[in-house]
């Protein structure tokens, strides 16, 4: 299939994460460019999100609407909305933490909205069940009696219709004119929410005691924390919050799993997940 070009030069860089890059073009209002570093910018890792996203889109999740696959010099990537006066929620949460319980109740409201969405059908949002199979099959991470426990769970999970966002985080829901919107939804795909809550709970409490993440959130582990004991009881509420929280932290060493599975990892990398993991599963 031929796929329009690109001329970057033509575009201006607004926003840079740590999967890629967004741009605009003042000829082109209303769109937005966004190319996709981590995936090289490879046509299936872009037709993946592209498809992915407008899948969800059409199933009345408020996101941005997807617009078209483009070329750009010997890479690709696509064309979509441009939501104007947007914030992340991962900023409003830094700069203005004496509002902490209001952003975190808004992740949690707009999470049980996306969570309430009924998903199957589509080729393009898989099974994170059938997704956790593999990985847990094929892990390094885990050995012996673990990795035949992990695996007994996944093949005794149900397989939810629920919608599951894939990078559930404060950072991909943005807010613009009182409007939340989900974004960078290349990973959704339908199963339990808690593959979603165990993958912000790994994340707030976690690897917030990485440099880079607390960089990238301009927040501190302490905060982040913080943000995650609003967000789980505006989510769950204040009964059963051990209980939560312990299950939470389950799904976080299963999301490992997934992790360590997707992610071409260095020796030290999986080294330190399998530990972690190892810890957190049980």
């Amino acid at each position: 299939m031929e796929y329009k070009e690109i001329n970057l030069s033509e575009w201006k860089k607004i926003g840079e994460g740590g999967n890629g890059a967004v741009f605009v073009n003042d000829a082109e209002p209303g769109k937005l460019l966004k190319l996709n570093y981590k995936a090289s910018g490879t046509l299936a890792a872009i037709e993946k999100e592209f498809y992915t996203s407008k899948a969800i889109y059409d199933l009345g999740l408020s996101t941005p609407e997807m617009i078209e696959i483009v070329k750009v010099e010997n890479a690709f990537g696509f064309l979509c909305q441009q939501i104007k006066g947007k914030q992340s929620l991962s900023s409003l949460s830094a700069y203005n933490p004496q509002n902490m319980n209001k952003w975190a109740g808004i992740l949690a409201e707009e999470g049980k909205k996306l969570h309430a969405i009924k998903a199957t059908g589509s080729e393009y949002i898989p099974s994170m069940k059938e997704k956790l199979l593999v990985a847990a099959r094929e892990t390094r991470l885990l050995k012996g009696k673990k990795k035949e426990d992990l695996i007994a769970f996944a093949e005794s999970l149900e397989d939810a219709p629920n919608l599951v966002h894939g990078d559930f985080q404060f950072g991909n829901l943005i807010v613009a004119e009182g409007v939340p919107y989900w974004i960078d939804l290349g990973e959704a795909a339908h199963g339990n929410p808690m593959f979603d809550l165990g993958h912000f709970y790994l994340l707030a409490n976690i690897f917030s005691a990485q440099k880079r993440v607390r960089e990238i959130t301009h927040m501190t582990q302490k905060e982040m924390q913080e943000y995650w004991n609003a967000f789980a009881l505006a989510y769950n509420g204040k009964e059963g919050i051990d209980a939560f929280n312990a299950e939470c932290k389950r799904y976080a060493g299963i999301d490992l799993i997934i992790l360590g599975y997707t992610q071409n990892l260095s020796f030290t990398e999986r080294f330190f997940l399998s530990k972690l993991a190892n810890q957190m599963i049980g």
